[in-house]
């Protein structure tokens, strides 16, 4: 009782102040506070500090710890106070999604509970604990298959490409296979847009979340509309590592630019909403993928940055269900991707052994 009653009389200032000593206080590039959180036996958590995720935690943790329910806007106090201590600290720190990339060694985030990452060399393929990077995971981020190397091979991947993807042509199956390939190199490669068109009964959605399954799969259907407002989309290409746009008609000139401007890494710069002059800066830089009955990407500038590879209609006699589709898929996907690890692996061996050639150093 005695117990209950000298938790019951904490004030919510100490509460907020023991909270901040057990997280780590973090801040982006960009201004953006986070904290990290250490859990028993799993990866620790990175939390935005303006997010929903940040309001659940507190809540728990003022629930767990002290017994407290806080009511509606209550935890708009330590939000406050930990953003505030966040932006104060001098060191700002870089957040990486799905991929973080070395001149030596890849990282792939595969969302496992226990932490590890993939890490690719031109030696071998393991997993390993956290070294300290920083992978930022959106609210859709879902955990990646766990890959098969034993039974995969680089030569596997255009067998896999021949499977599961219906490109009209072997120069369409090359090129998407080193897109794919391209896809692990993280913000080292300016990934080109990758625009996939075909008529209907193309399987053109279908492609899209088979490429999203390989490289960045979502908790949730991962294609996307496009929306007419720039911010929106802008937000997007800001939160996921790759955004698949579906069935897209027409590409507006503001949206165009943005595509341009995401292609080279350009901060977006806006006022913050409700004020004078704080601005909101955000950082686009995701993969991204769109499909169409046509060739969409009209405007110079973005078709430089693009490719167009041309699906071909599937037969009728051809066509299979949707489980029967998947359960084919599910089968390969684990060899599939181990494929495309294995042939990353030997892409950063020619590169080490390109550069030694050059300047007599590795990397």
């Amino acid at each position: 009782m005695e117990s209950e009653t000298r938790r019951n009389d904490i004030s919510m200032e100490q509460i907020i102040k023991e909270a901040e000593r057990e997280v780590m206080l973090l801040c982006s590039n960009t201004g953006k506070a986070y904290i990290k959180v250490s859990r028993e036996n799993a990866a620790s958590q990175l939390i935005p500090v303006d997010s929903e995720t940040f309001e659940e935690w507190f809540r728990a943790y003022c629930y767990d710890k002290y017994g407290r329910i806080l009511s509606p806007g209550g935890h708009a106090q330590a939000q406050a106070h930990i953003r505030m201590k966040a932006r104060q600290m001098k060191k700002r720190s870089k957040f990486y999604k799905r991929i973080y990339e070395k001149p030596d060694a890849i990282y792939y985030d595969l969302g496992r509970e226990d932490g590890k990452y993939l890490k690719i060399t031109a030696e071998n393929i393991k997993l390993v604990k956290n070294s300290g990077i920083l992978f930022h995971h959106s609210a859709i981020f879902a955990p990646q298959t766990e890959p098969d190397f034993e039974n995969a091979s680089p030569k596997d991947v255009m067998r896999f490409i021949k499977k599961h993807f219906n490109f009209k042509s072997e120069s369409d199956r090359i090129l998407f296979a080193v897109f794919l390939v391209g896809c692990f190199f993280g913000e080292r490669f300016s990934n080109p847009v990758l625009e996939i068109y075909g008529q209907k009964a193309s399987a053109k959605s279908t492609c899209f979340k088979r490429i999203q399954d390989l490289i960045d799969p979502l908790t949730v259907n991962p294609l996307f509309p496009m929306s007419r407002k720039e911010n929106e989309v802008a937000m997007c290409l800001t939160e996921e590592y790759m955004v698949c746009f579906d069935n897209i008609s027409y590409i507006s000139q503001d949206i165009s630019d943005l595509l341009c401007r995401n292609y080279t890494r350009t901060v977006q710069v806006r006022r913050k909403l409700f004020t004078d002059n704080t601005q909101s800066i955000s950082e686009p830089n995701a993969i991204v993928c769109i499909n169409s009955t046509r060739q969409c990407i009209m405007r110079s500038d973005l078709a430089d940055r693009a490719i167009f590879l041309e699906l071909e209609r599937i037969k009728p006699e051809e066509m299979l269900g949707d489980e029967e589709l998947k359960k084919k898929w599910e089968k390969d996907r684990p060899l599939f991707f181990g494929a495309l690890c294995q042939t990353v692996k030997g892409v950063l061996g020619r590169r080490e052994s390109t550069c030694k050639a050059v300047t007599g150093k590795n990397g």
